[in-house]
């Protein structure tokens, strides 16, 4: 009878372990980013005759997108450019800006989001991009919405190259995980213990009545 009661509680803990597996695997949820400037401007170096504009274009997608699972996602896309005269440089001087990634759970509805801020320093001209990066926030976060716990994390910066070539890009991965409370995995691991103790004071309290 112990061994049946053994191999039964196991069982259903193997269960719970599999049914929050497969939990995990289907957790949906949808993204969207929003840049904050959308233009980071620089400013010309020295005085000339017209000083014209230049900068670096955040492009973020405030769509919501639908995603399943932990992924990684493109914050925001980097792209220069410069108006003005040919030879004037362009300076960056720990120009702000930031990057916030918005999650709607869609088990639960529940909505979160986390921010990570920068700055860019560096030069920009119509033939010459050296434009460099530092963050000024935490580069992880974790957001707890319904039963799922999502972890982001800032995971690369490239810069912009010169304007009309390559753009830069922010990019992002979001590690996903089940968390219910009470989890099926956390009774069913007590139940056994339980059941043990249980199996174990049955007996002897039947040895002391005997022994009496």
């Amino acid at each position: 009878m112990k061994s049946t009661r053994l191999v039964w509680f196991c069982a259903c803990a193997g269960l719970a372990l599999s049914a929050s597996a497969a939990r995990a695997e289907r957790i949906v949820w949808t993204e969207q980013f929003l840049a904050t400037p959308s233009v980071v401007k620089a400013s010309p170096v020295g005085t000339p005759q017209w000083p014209g504009t230049a900068g670096v274009w955040l492009r973020a997608d405030p769509l919501p997108h639908r995603m399943t699972g932990s992924t990684d996602l493109v914050a925001a896309s980097l792209r220069s450019f410069v108006i003005g005269p040919p030879g004037t440089v362009y300076a960056f001087h720990n120009a702000p800006y930031s990057v916030t990634l918005m999650i709607r759970d869609l088990a639960s509805e529940v909505f979160g989001a986390v921010t990570f801020t920068g700055v860019l320093n560096g030069t920009l001209s119509r033939d010459s991009a050296h434009v460099s990066h530092a963050w000024t926030s935490p580069t992880t976060a974790a957001l707890h919405l319904g039963h799922h716990v999502y972890n982001v994390r800032v995971t690369s910066f490239a810069g912009p190259g010169v304007p009309g070539s390559r753009p830069g890009a922010i990019g992002v991965h979001v590690s996903v995980r089940d968390n219910p409370e009470p989890s099926a995995v956390v009774l069913a691991a007590l139940a056994l213990p339980a059941a043990v103790l249980a199996a174990r004071g049955r007996r002897r309290g039947r040895r002391e009545a005997v022994l009496g």
